[in-house]
Formats: C-alpha cells, sequence, structure tokens
C-alpha cells in the first residue's frame, strides 16, 4: 500500500488524534472579526456621512457629492483585520504541525512546518514532504485547494484562489494595512421634493462607478431628470461605508470586498480542515456569521441589517 493509499484510508478526528488548537485560532479570528463589524456599526451609527446634491445651470441634474463629519479608523480596523488574517493563517500552520507530528513522528525540520500553500507541484511536494511522514500521507488530500491545482482546472489565470490570498495578505499584513475606506449610494431612492414637476417627469439616478475616497465633495452619483426641475430643498441620497482590501501579487491587483473576503477566507480554512481530515468527530464546522455592517440613513436613524 502506497503513501496515497495510506492518505485515502487514514481517518483522523479533532480532539482525538489531534488537538483542538487549529479550531481555536479559526474560533479566535472569527471573534476578531466580530469586534471589526461592530467597530464599523459603533462608527457608521453615528452618520459621520452624508450626501449632498448640486444643481446643474440647466436644472436637468443633479451631482450628489460626499459630505464627511468623521473620518473612518481605518488604522484601527486594520489592525483587527490583520489580526483575523493571521489567526486564519496560524491556524492552517497550526493543523500542519498536528499532521507532522501525528502518532509521534517528527519532521525534518521543526522549523519548517507550514500549511503548503503552492503555485507549481513542485514546489508543492517539496513542502509536503518537509511535513514529515506523519503529515506526507494527507498530501493528497491537501493537494485540491492549492493554486496550482485550481487555476488550471478551474479558475483560469485571471483569478486567485482563496488559499493564495490568504497567503499573500498574511505577507502583506505584516509590513503594511491593506484596508480601505470609501463611500458609495446605499440605493436608487432619492429623497428630494419637485416644486410642480412637468407631467411624465423621469429621473435616474448613476452611480459613481469610481472608488469614491472619504473626503468631502467626493463625486457619489448623478441624478438626471428629462425636463428641467426644481427642487424644494436639497436632493440626499443614503451613504453607505465602501470597505475594501486592495491585493497586488502576481499580476493580480483588485480591490475586493471586505466582507465578502473575510467570509471567504474563513470558509476556505475550514474547506482546507475538511479535505484532509474525513472523520470530524466532536468536530462540527462553525456556522457563518449572518451579519452584514448596516448603515445610517440621512434622517440620523440606522437601517435594519
Amino acid at each position: 500500500m502506497g503513501e496515497g493509499d495510506a492518505g485515502r484510508l487514514r481517518k483522523v478526528a479533532f480532539g482525538q488524534e489531534l488537538s483542538t488548537w487549529p479550531l481555536l485560532k479559526v474560533a479566535h479570528a472569527r471573534g476578531v472579526w466580530a469586534q471589526l463589524q461592530a467597530r464599523v456599526l459603533e462608527w457608521m451609527a453615528g452618520i459621520p456621512l452624508r450626501s449632498f446634491g448640486e444643481q446643474s445651470e440647466d436644472r436637468r441634474e443633479f451631482a450628489v457629492k460626499l459630505e464627511v463629519r468623521e473620518q473612518p479608523p481605518v488604522e484601527e480596523w486594520s489592525l483587527l483585520l490583520g489580526d483575523v488574517v493571521h489567526n486564519l493563517r496560524a491556524a492552517l500552520d497550526a493543523f500542519a504541525w498536528e499532521l507532522s507530528h501525528l502518532d509521534g513522528q517528527k519532521p525534518p525540520s521543526e522549523s519548517g512546518v507550514y500549511f503548503p500553500v503552492s503555485w507549481t507541484e513542485a514546489d508543492f511536494d517539496a513542502k509536503v514532504k518537509a511535513l514529515g511522514p506523519g503529515a506526507a500521507v494527507f498530501g493528497e488530500r491537501m493537494r485540491q485547494y492549492q493554486p496550482f491545482v485550481l487555476l488550471s482546472e478551474e479558475l483560469g489565470s485571471d483569478r486567485i484562489p482563496t488559499l493564495g490570498i490568504l497567503h499573500a495578505l498574511d505577507l502583506e499584513e505584516k509590513h503594511r494595512g491593506t484596508l480601505r475606506a470609501g463611500a458609495l449610494i446605499g440605493s436608487a431612492h432619492a429623497e428630494m421634493v419637485l416644486d410642480k414637476p412637468e407631467p411624465d417627469t423621469q429621473m435616474v439616478i448613476e452611480p459613481n462607478p469610481d472608488f469614491a475616497a472619504i473626503e468631502n465633495g467626493a463625486p457619489l452619483a448623478k441624478v438626471r431628470f428629462s425636463r428641467p426641475v426644481t427642487v424644494v430643498g436639497d436632493v440626499r441620497l443614503p451613504v453607505e461605508l465602501n470597505l475594501q482590501v486592495h491585493l497586488a501579487f502576481r499580476g493580480y491587483d483588485a480591490n475586493i470586498p471586505l466582507v465578502n473576503l473575510v467570509d471567504d477566507l474563513i470558509r476556505c480554512v475550514h474547506e482546507s480542515f475538511d479535505s484532509t481530515v474525513e472523520d470530524r468527530s466532536g468536530y462540527q464546522m462553525i456556522g457563518e456569521f449572518p451579519f452584514e455592517i448596516p448603515t445610517g440613513n440621512n434622517d440620523g436613524e440606522p437601517t435594519q441589517p
């Protein structure tokens, strides 16, 4: 029976052959993620961002712009995001440590024990070998979520697998924050009162497709009318916080929405566990947080999640 066959037949479980330390690291990451979301919620509850409109001379267009009452504490939030990322990566490394020491075995070098994240098959084979015979039998199970496998089989060259993103962020967050904050229009509903508009006057809201930085006067949207209108008061649209993570590596350069990213990273770690640990006796994947960041409207009342 070869190593591959042994890996397919061997079953291990957290709390039995493996300690629960990797699960505790994930749980800690989730706790910090909840703290980050709560901090953002508290900041948004003060309605720090509002919108205002500037009418064109022909009265057929309003430029909706941003009014900033308070700058978001992005650096503070970035520190929490870094803790989330580092703990998720540490959970995978702790998992690799458990496998490499399975049944009292030891890897060739204690300092070389990391969960493999590889862009080539040769690199993956070398990293699995460095884990020692205890973990090597699980190599085929680890392989399926590796970037070099997913890029060749599923995603195509224009997308980066989540495991690769986690590894890149873990390295990047050691040197600088990757979180950036912007603003966007929360809905296509404009709060305005028109003075005796002509019949069949049509209105179209065109959100700004570009990233709007948190600064006074930043363009958010344009409100266009089919006929000249007279607006009583101001034109206001609800403003939401646009939190993104900037990631640039291996020719990949993109801004990823924060909530989507962290959910994907947590799911990726659990999938890496699941793909390797076939018997999950005493281990149940913690459910996703049903949490979306509520925003404030221009009346000062928080919206419902």
